[in-house]
């Protein structure tokens, strides 16, 4: 159960800062460390069957952790479908998140880590764990 500052944070702009930005410039290890924490941040805001060690269970048998991932018409940290990314991006994420680069979160942004994180998690805690193959 989210407080009323999660709330207010998780609606405006949940799982912002530096330990949560995600670039190849990073180290293997500290890449999956802030998805991790990613991961965490979500999972406190929406909770999920199982909880945040079910999350990394599911997505690091996805992904490896690893935003880049790839395959199959998959991708990124949950390995979201490619084909439905644009309708799913619509109903779980929020513009206002992502406000300098939204349109192409929207349309694409399938390897950018938070908003892969932020869509699946939001998924889970909707629909729950069926959608993916390693839950």
């Amino acid at each position: 159960m989210m407080n009323l500052t999660q709330e207010a944070t998780a609606a405006t702009n949940p799982c912002t800062g530096r330990r949560f930005y995600v670039h190849k410039r990073l180290s293997d290890d500290e890449i999956r460390t802030r998805v991790k924490n990613l991961i965490r941040c979500a999972t406190n805001l929406w909770p999920v069957a199982g909880g945040y060690p079910k999350a990394v269970s599911v997505f690091t048998c996805e992904s490896g952790l690893w935003p880049w991932a790839y395959g199959n018409g998959n991708a990124g940290v949950a390995q979201q479908r490619l084909r439905y990314w644009v309708g799913r991006a619509d109903t779980y994420l929020r513009s206002w998140w992502f406000p300098k680069h939204w349109s192409y979160v929207r349309t694409e942004g399938w390897f950018q880590a938070r908003a892969n994180v932020l869509l699946s998690v939001r998924m889970a805690h909707a629909v729950g764990w069926s959608p993916w193959s390693c839950a």
